[in-house]
């Protein structure tokens, strides 16, 4: 298994969590696959162009694909069950990482404090603009 990749080859930040698919490249970290498989519809491995059905987001670096458990939406590994996102076809073996996930597409106030009601997410992108352009400006 290539273990060249130090960095993601998107956003080239350190690659702490890679996603893997079926053909075991490690090229991206999990946000910028989240980014390509959710934003951009983009199923494809940033290395070889294979469409991926689903991708595993891990920080073993040492684990192949096949080291894993599919069927279907369960996976497992170790004996326990990956956490499952559905917008992104993706299995997390963090909780953490996928709990940062969450956070990243919240619409929730970076810069209000936590407890308040922009801290714990908007309805809808107008809503959170025109939040951003009233307290933040």
């Amino acid at each position: 298994m290539d273990q060249s990749h130090e960095f993601c080859l998107v956003c080239c930040e350190p690659l702490s969590v890679a996603a893997i698919g079926s053909c075991d490249h490690r090229g991206t970290c999990a946000v910028c696959s989240v980014r390509m498989r959710q934003l951009l519809s983009d199923q494809s491995c940033i290395l070889c162009k294979r469409t991926l059905e689903a991708v595993i987001m891990t920080a073993n670096h040492s684990k192949s694909f096949e080291d894993y458990s599919m069927w279907g939406t369960v996976c497992r590994s170790g004996g326990r069950e990956l956490t499952y996102d559905e917008a992104s076809q993706s299995f997390f073996e963090d909780e953490e990482a996928y709990n940062e996930l969450v956070q990243l597409r919240s619409l929730s106030c970076p810069k209000c404090p936590p407890g308040s009601r922009e801290k714990s997410g908007m309805v809808n992108m107008k809503e959170y603009s025109a939040h951003m352009t009233a307290k933040h400006r």
